[in-house]
């Protein structure tokens, strides 16, 4: 059996400086500790998955076609 290591790490707040809400290229902002993260992590042999609730998405702020059009750019 193989065992593989896998990091889940949230959007907001760990990916991107969470403003709340952010669904434009624009207002997008990495944080350092997510390249310094993901650097640590696959060199120590996990895989990454990027994982987020975007309940902006229900609550009418912006559509699944924005998260997508903002996850693609």
């Amino acid at each position: 059996m193989t065992i593989k290591k896998i990091a889940f790490l949230d959007r907001d707040g760990i990916v991107n400086v969470d403003y709340g809400y952010v669904y434009l290229s624009a207002d997008f902002e990495f944080t350092q500790a997510f390249f310094e993260a993901c650097t640590l992590l696959a060199g120590s042999g996990y895989d990454l998955v990027i994982v987020t609730n975007q309940s902006g998405i229900a609550r009418g702020y912006y559509t699944e076609a924005d998260f997508t059009k903002l996850s693609t750019w």
